[in-house]
């Protein structure tokens, strides 16, 4: 089978343009899309006419997503795709790009994420009418959910929830790419308002805007740019198996209420998946990006993964295990996650993706995981959508 390779990736910095303090000006979607593909074809020494394909994805944007971004670039015949699968919707990218390297379609590929969100809460028309009359569509809400149902069903805690966020902004200060680039403490976190109960504000991540760039070819094309190549050895993708779902509606932050079958669970479904494509397990990785939408679902994530046994995860933040000081690995959301960077929900999964590249390369300067040769990127969102990326030098 045909090995792809990373070639170079780019992110425009996650934040609000403009925002409330009046520091960052308006920038359009194009624009902010168009950052990412000029860092990303830098990166890999490459010019737009050598790409053959390109895949967008984007949420909340505008028709022809791609096509608004990739135009300032040139318009040469190529393919350009835009896809809507929410949170995956940058995994889903990557893997439509190593299948159309690997079909022999062409040797180079640009995938692309691009978001401006919409302040507050996510209110979404995937619902169905019930959820929406009885006030259950907000996303906090499923999200919470799971939480408590973990803190019931383990015993995590408050202050294990608190930690998580404690953890990832102190990651996210060496992150320039991240929205919040301050420390925080477990009393702050737990002291912030209370959104939706065991979920204070500190402990969502907030939609805000940016975009994400990765560029792909084969690893026959990739000998012409490099000579220390970055491999995706698995791209997994999928939707939740029948009895994880609520409401008529795969909804992957519901799944820990809905379901005792572990091996069922949209996260563990997909990532047995990938780790068989990769020909590893989790005992093999050195970083792992994966959804902390909210902090809860760092804990259950790791659990999913196979990071840890189920019910262990608190365990693993109250000891430090995964935080970027510890001599353990894999080491979690060495960007920051989601709780420091924000969810442009289009972008997310390849600006991990991106965070995995520079890790394997040695180029996430203070946050560097030590000799970090294998990563795992993973994203969940609506519509039950899952996304699991194995990368390795």
């Amino acid at each position: 089978m045909e090995k792809v390779v990373i070639l170079g990736v780019g992110i425009h910095p996650f934040n609000r343009y403009p925002d409330k303090k009046g520091i960052n000006p308006f920038k359009s979607f194009e624009d902010i899309g168009a950052f990412a593909v000029e860092e990303a074809l830098q990166h890999a020494q490459i010019d737009f006419r050598d790409i053959g394909a390109a895949f967008c994805s984007s949420m909340i944007g505008p028709i022809g997503a791609g096509h608004k971004v990739l135009s300032k670039f040139g318009i040469y015949g190529i393919p350009i795709v835009n896809i809507e699968n929410a949170c995956a919707g940058g995994g889903t990218c990557l893997r439509m790009a190593v299948d159309a390297i690997r079909a022999g379609r062409t040797d180079v590929v640009i995938a692309l994420g691009v978001e401006k969100m919409p302040h507050g809460f996510i209110d979404l028309d995937i619902w169905p009418t019930w959820m929406e009359s009885a006030g259950l569509n907000l996303t906090p809400f499923a999200f919470a959910t799971r939480a408590r149902r973990h803190m019931e069903e383990y015993g995590t805690t408050r202050e294990q929830l608190a930690k998580v966020v404690v953890k990832n902004r102190k990651h996210g200060v060496n992150n320039p790419n991240a929205m919040y680039r301050s420390e925080t403490t477990v009393e702050a976190v737990l002291n912030s308002p209370m959104v939706c109960d065991p979920l204070t504000m500190f402990m969502l991540c907030a939609p805000n805007e940016g975009a994400a760039a990765a560029i792909l070819c084969s690893e026959r094309k990739a000998k012409q740019y490099t000579t220390q190549p970055v491999f995706i050895s698995a791209a997994a993708v999928g939707t939740p198996q029948d009895g994880t779902i609520i409401g008529s509606i795969a909804l992957p932050q519901m799944h820990g209420t809905t379901s005792m079958e572990k091996p069922n669970e949209i996260t563990s479904f997909i990532a047995a998946q990938a780790y068989e494509e990769a020909g590893i397990g989790p005992a093999e990785l050195d970083v792992v990006e994966l959804q902390d939408t909210d902090a809860g679902s760092e804990i259950a994530e790791t659990e999913l993964l196979g990071l840890c046994e189920f019910g262990e995860g608190g365990k693993l933040i109250d000891e430090g295990s995964t935080a970027l000081d510890s001599l353990k690995r894999p080491i979690v959301n060495a960007s920051g996650g989601l709780t420091s960077k924000g969810e442009p929900v289009g972008a997310s999964g390849l600006a991990m993706i991106a965070e995995l590249f520079y890790q394997l390369k040695g180029e996430a300067g203070a946050r560097q995981v030590e000799n970090a040769k294998v990563g795992l990127g993973h994203t969940v969102g609506m519509g039950g959508n899952c996304s699991v990326v194995i990368v390795n030098t």
